[in-house]
């Protein structure tokens, strides 16, 4: 056993730099991507309803333009209210989230999937003032884009997430591979390690997505 389990550790050793890749090259190539089909709007522009998008790093950040509330242009977010509190759903002012005079919006190639605008800032603003039921922020269940995506469009997957997720499960593909085509002594058992592999990203994706959803849409007394 100690053979074929080395034979594993040494080829995910090998792929560790293809590991990190990914788990930074992924990220940026999807917010590029998403970067450039955003619509670029000034400020006077902005419409209630409309999701806002940031890039910093490898992390993009979401929210809910609310509209203007006393004369400033108010956003609904995941934000921290002091250096060491932790995340909260709460209101802060758009400018924020300019960048040079411009704010980039999603752009929902689809409006048959979205809901009305007043909708969207309607939902919003009942997580906002929910606060005793809110669900804890959580990088991978419950962040900026679970939120504004589920307003927008009721589904509160974060597909940041599902891409990390799907880059770890196909750089451990090879490894799982000869790890299983050494243990059963057959060039057949190579493809079941990416098999498995496969399988369990099925089962796992399904999962973080259910947990995605139920940690607001229950939270909020929303139909699931």
């Amino acid at each position: 056993m100690a053979g074929p389990m080395k034979i594993f550790i040494d080829a995910l050793v090998a792929v560790t730099p293809i590991l990190i890749a990914y788990i930074f090259l992924i990220p940026i190539l999807n917010n590029t991507l998403i970067l450039w089909m955003c619509k670029k709007k000034k400020e006077e522009e902005l419409e209630e309803g409309d999701h806002l998008y940031s890039y910093k790093l490898v992390f993009s950040h979401h929210a809910i333009y609310e509209g203007l509330v006393g004369g400033k242009g108010k956003i609904i977010e995941f934000s921290k209210p002091g250096l060491f509190k932790r995340l909260k759903i709460m209101r802060n002012d758009a400018s924020k989230l300019k960048k040079r005079g411009i704010y980039k919006v999603i752009n929902y190639k689809n409006s048959t999937e979205t809901h009305s605008k007043s909708k969207i800032v309607a939902t919003a603003r009942s997580h906002l003032n929910n606060e005793k039921k809110a669900p804890r922020y959580n990088l991978f269940f419950c962040n900026c884009e679970c939120l504004a995506r589920g307003c927008v469009t009721g589904d509160y997957s974060s597909p940041q997430v599902i891409y990390f997720l799907r880059a770890i499960t196909w750089v451990l593909t090879i490894p799982s591979g000869i790890w299983t085509k050494t243990l059963i002594g057959s060039s057949n058992g190579f493809f079941i390690g990416p098999a498995a592999c496969l399988f369990c990203y099925f089962i796992a994706e399904r999962a973080l997505r259910y947990m995605q959803n139920t940690r607001l849409h229950i939270r909020n007394n929303e139909s699931f």
